[in-house]
């Protein structure tokens, strides 16, 4: 069994004992996914506090929710989904959709695992290029990039996470994809 259908097994079971009313089980599935959506949303609001906000309402949502898990997609496409559904809600309130934003990297918190001794200036420079850039980008395109690449979604669950046709998600990734070649060669 692949290590996806593994870890979706073992959410589908805390899922049932959430839906069941099981506080310990809510708790494990937090800590499994606390940190990943509170970066997730982060990187879209761009306001730490904001952003606990919608973690916080994410995860009310998930144990009001539980029981209305239909199974047609992985729990980590489903929450990640309420999560970027509630985002988007909030971007728009504040009709910040399709405005660019400012860049406040100093302000943003990456959690990152420790980097190995291997690890050097050159990698941090061009990693640092490469998240302002990526900054840059609109929520929508911020976005495929980030489910895709830093998540590991297909487009598919990408699709079914952003409520739209897999085609959208290609098209936004196509165009994301050239915006960070054409501002990382600018850098040059």
């Amino acid at each position: 069994m692949s290590r996806s259908l593994q870890t979706d097994k073992r959410d589908k079971g805390l899922l049932n004992r959430i839906a069941d009313g099981s506080i310990e089980a809510f708790n494990l599935f937090y800590e499994i996914y606390y940190l990943h959506l509170y970066n997730y949303i982060l990187r879209l609001v761009k306001d730490p506090f904001i952003s606990e906000e919608i973690l916080q309402e994410t995860f009310i949502s998930v144990w009001l929710g539980a029981k209305k898990f239909k199974n047609r997609s992985l729990v980590k496409t489903w929450v990640f989904r309420i999560a970027h559904n509630k985002s988007v809600s909030w971007l728009r309130k504040k009709r910040f959709l399709l405005t660019s934003f400012e860049d406040n990297s100093e302000k943003t918190y990456r959690a990152e695992e420790e980097k190995g001794t291997e690890y050097n200036a050159e990698n941090k420079i061009f990693e640092d290029a490469i998240y302002r850039a990526v900054n840059k980008l609109s929520p929508k395109h911020r976005a495929v990039i980030e489910l895709s690449f830093k998540y590991g979604f297909s487009y598919k669950e990408i699709a079914h996470i952003m409520n739209c046709p897999v085609g959208t998600v290609k098209s936004r990734m196509s165009y994301a994809i050239k915006y960070l070649k054409q501002d990382l060669n600018n850098r040059n």
